[in-house]
């Protein structure tokens, strides 16, 4: 992958590191949602995260995610890290049931146990991560809890700062219209427009933004929303001011 990518001047793999099947609340009971596919990829054997992985034959070792990182530097490409929370989070309330929502794939921000049970996971896996940057996931969360969240974030933002040199990434949300109010230090990166206007809620606030506007997103098997082929015409056309191509300042 990260030699394709290389090919074609891409420098960034974004890797989701946990996430789950839709879980459809309509349709699923709690024993459903509980067997419903959902992994946690990278195998450690730290008793604090004992039982969080397990599909051992499905997982990165230490020395294998350690393997991959550097042939992707060697190619020039950096890989950033997801590790999902706190909603796309069913593989931890899977292993913690306790720290679920209704829905739950989404954690209880406000049970006791659910920050300290992140940073756990954190303070396990930071070591194994040579960028500079990590990804917190943080989007499509309850907007019943946007308060919640963005106690989430911003800890989870300040104990990785402080546990680490890294710096935080999430995908765009909540915005501060909607009263959120993360840190500024953290960068939010713009995925689409039914979450954020990136320029009018988060550069006009003083965010740094990362434009992954989800125009270019494709989808390898059926998908109703998005195309299973990239757009050429947009990516080499795409600019509307000149007809040229797409460039990262270019949102719209």
């Amino acid at each position: 992958m990260c030699s394709y990518l290389s090919f074609f001047k891409q420098n960034v793999f974004h890797l989701h590191l946990s996430d789950n099947l839709y879980n459809n609340v309509d349709l699923y009971s709690t024993q459903e949602s509980m067997d419903l596919y959902a992994a946690f990829r990278p195998w450690s054997d730290d008793p604090a995260v004992s039982g969080l992985n397990r599909r051992a034959n499905e997982s990165y070792t230490r020395s294998q995610f350690d393997r991959i990182q550097r042939q992707c530097a060697r190619r020039g490409v950096t890989i950033i890290p997801e590790i999902e929370a706190p909603g796309h989070a069913l593989a931890i309330v899977q292993w913690r049931p306790e720290l679920g929502l209704t829905d739950l794939s989404m954690l209880n921000i406000s049970h006791p146990d659910t920050i300290p049970t992140m940073k756990s996971i954190w303070k396990t896996f930071l070591p194994w991560f040579h960028s500079k940057t990590v990804h917190l996931g943080a989007d499509e969360y309850s907007s019943s809890y946007v308060s919640d969240y963005t106690d989430f974030v911003n800890d989870m933002h300040t104990y990785i700062a402080e546990q680490s040199d890294k710096d935080t990434r999430i995908w765009g949300t909540f915005t501060p219209s909607e009263g959120a109010n993360v840190s500024k230090a953290v960068t939010i990166q713009h995925w689409e427009y039914f979450e954020d206007n990136p320029y009018f809620d988060y550069i006009k606030n003083n965010y740094s933004v990362l434009n992954s506007d989800d125009a270019f997103y494709i989808v390898g098997k059926w998908s109703g929303s998005y195309p299973q082929y990239l757009n050429k015409t947009r990516v080499f056309h795409g600019d509307p001011a000149n007809n040229g191509p797409y460039a990262p300042n270019i949102f719209s």
